[in-house]
Protein backbone atom coordinates (compact mmCIF):
# COMPACT_ATOMS: atom_id res chain seq x y z
CA UNK A 1 0.00 0.00 0.00
CA UNK A 2 1.12 3.50 -0.88
CA UNK A 3 1.95 5.92 1.93
CA UNK A 4 1.51 9.54 1.72
CA UNK A 5 3.08 13.00 3.17
CA UNK A 6 1.03 15.96 3.35
CA UNK A 7 1.49 19.56 5.16
CA UNK A 8 -0.97 20.17 7.72
CA UNK A 9 -1.08 23.12 9.98
CA UNK A 10 -4.78 23.32 11.36
CA UNK A 11 -4.51 20.76 14.16
CA UNK A 12 -5.56 22.04 17.52
CA UNK A 13 -3.08 22.22 20.42
CA UNK A 14 -3.59 20.82 23.62
CA UNK A 15 -2.81 22.86 26.51
CA UNK A 16 1.01 23.68 26.97
CA UNK A 17 0.48 22.42 30.83
CA UNK A 18 -1.79 19.58 30.18
CA UNK A 19 -1.35 15.97 27.89
CA UNK A 20 -4.59 14.96 26.58
CA UNK A 21 -5.27 11.95 29.27
CA UNK A 22 -4.30 14.93 31.75
CA UNK A 23 -7.44 16.87 30.49
CA UNK A 24 -9.65 14.07 29.91
CA UNK A 25 -9.05 12.49 33.49
CA UNK A 26 -9.39 16.04 35.15
CA UNK A 27 -13.09 16.56 34.01
CA UNK A 28 -14.01 12.75 34.13
CA UNK A 29 -12.23 11.16 35.95
CA UNK A 30 -9.16 7.90 35.97
CA UNK A 31 -10.02 6.02 33.03
CA UNK A 32 -11.44 2.15 33.80
CA UNK A 33 -9.73 0.86 30.48
CA UNK A 34 -7.73 2.54 27.46
CA UNK A 35 -7.58 1.27 24.18
CA UNK A 36 -5.05 3.35 22.27
CA UNK A 37 -4.45 3.54 18.35
CA UNK A 38 -1.50 1.72 18.17
CA UNK A 39 -3.55 -1.57 19.64
CA UNK A 40 -5.79 -1.05 17.01
CA UNK A 41 -3.84 -1.00 14.49
CA UNK A 42 -1.92 -3.93 15.97
CA UNK A 43 -4.98 -5.82 15.95
CA UNK A 44 -6.02 -4.71 12.21
CA UNK A 45 -8.86 -2.28 13.36
CA UNK A 46 -7.35 0.67 11.80
CA UNK A 47 -5.03 0.66 9.15
CA UNK A 48 -1.75 3.58 9.05
CA UNK A 49 -1.92 4.82 5.67
CA UNK A 50 0.34 7.66 5.51
CA UNK A 51 1.36 11.02 7.98
CA UNK A 52 1.52 14.50 7.43
CA UNK A 53 3.39 17.45 8.95
CA UNK A 54 1.93 18.93 12.17
CA UNK A 55 3.31 22.22 14.23
CA UNK A 56 4.47 19.52 16.64
CA UNK A 57 5.78 17.09 14.48
CA UNK A 58 4.11 14.07 12.56
CA UNK A 59 0.35 13.34 12.64
CA UNK A 60 -0.32 9.63 11.64
CA UNK A 61 -3.34 8.79 9.25
CA UNK A 62 -5.16 6.05 9.96
CA UNK A 63 -8.09 4.60 7.81
CA UNK A 64 -10.22 1.49 9.95
CA UNK A 65 -10.67 -1.69 8.22
CA UNK A 66 -13.76 -1.54 7.09
CA UNK A 67 -13.50 1.80 5.69
CA UNK A 68 -10.66 1.17 3.83
CA UNK A 69 -11.26 -2.63 2.61
CA UNK A 70 -15.04 -1.83 2.13
CA UNK A 71 -15.29 1.55 0.70
CA UNK A 72 -12.11 0.81 -2.08
CA UNK A 73 -9.79 2.85 -0.84
CA UNK A 74 -7.08 0.23 -0.39
CA UNK A 75 -6.98 -0.72 -4.10
CA UNK A 76 -7.66 3.11 -5.14
CA UNK A 77 -4.94 5.29 -3.64
CA UNK A 78 -6.18 8.14 -5.90
CA UNK A 79 -9.40 7.79 -4.16
CA UNK A 80 -8.06 7.65 -0.67
CA UNK A 81 -5.53 10.95 -1.44
CA UNK A 82 -8.36 12.46 -2.35
CA UNK A 83 -10.37 11.66 0.79
CA UNK A 84 -7.50 11.89 3.18
CA UNK A 85 -7.53 16.55 1.55
CA UNK A 86 -10.50 17.13 1.49
CA UNK A 87 -10.82 15.58 5.36
CA UNK A 88 -7.94 18.11 5.81
CA UNK A 89 -9.19 21.09 3.94
CA UNK A 90 -12.28 20.63 6.58
CA UNK A 91 -10.09 19.72 9.48
CA UNK A 92 -9.08 23.86 8.76
CA UNK A 93 -12.22 24.70 8.78
CA UNK A 94 -13.46 26.55 12.25
CA UNK A 95 -16.21 24.89 14.14
CA UNK A 96 -17.86 25.97 16.83
CA UNK A 97 -18.13 22.40 18.46
CA UNK A 98 -14.47 21.81 18.24
CA UNK A 99 -12.51 21.78 21.21
CA UNK A 100 -8.91 21.55 22.22
CA UNK A 101 -8.28 18.21 22.31
CA UNK A 102 -10.55 16.96 19.34
CA UNK A 103 -12.07 18.17 15.77
CA UNK A 104 -14.62 16.09 14.02
CA UNK A 105 -16.01 16.83 10.49
CA UNK A 106 -18.33 14.63 8.72
CA UNK A 107 -17.86 13.73 5.03
CA UNK A 108 -19.81 12.79 2.07
CA UNK A 109 -17.72 10.80 -0.63
CA UNK A 110 -19.44 11.90 -4.27
CA UNK A 111 -18.23 8.32 -5.34
CA UNK A 112 -20.06 6.15 -2.72
CA UNK A 113 -23.58 7.52 -2.34
CA UNK A 114 -24.52 4.39 -0.71
CA UNK A 115 -23.05 4.44 2.25
CA UNK A 116 -22.86 7.87 3.15
CA UNK A 117 -20.95 9.97 5.65
CA UNK A 118 -17.69 9.19 6.56
CA UNK A 119 -16.13 10.87 9.64
CA UNK A 120 -12.80 12.37 9.62
CA UNK A 121 -11.40 13.11 13.81
CA UNK A 122 -8.16 14.45 14.35
CA UNK A 123 -7.85 14.04 18.10
CA UNK A 124 -3.95 14.59 19.25
CA UNK A 125 -2.95 11.21 18.20
CA UNK A 126 -3.67 11.50 14.70
CA UNK A 127 -6.63 12.11 12.15
CA UNK A 128 -8.40 8.84 11.55
CA UNK A 129 -11.15 8.39 8.96
CA UNK A 130 -14.41 5.82 9.57
CA UNK A 131 -17.88 5.42 8.70
CA UNK A 132 -20.25 6.12 11.80
CA UNK A 133 -20.66 2.29 12.42
CA UNK A 134 -16.91 2.08 13.34
CA UNK A 135 -16.94 4.25 15.87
Amino acid sequence: MNQMRLGFDGIPEAKKDKTVEEEIEASWGASISVYTREQAIEDGVMVRVGEVAGVEGKIGICFTWNLLAGGGYDIDPERRKWLVNYGIRKLKEEDPEDSETMRLRVLEDPGDLEHGEIWCIHDGDGILFLRPEDY
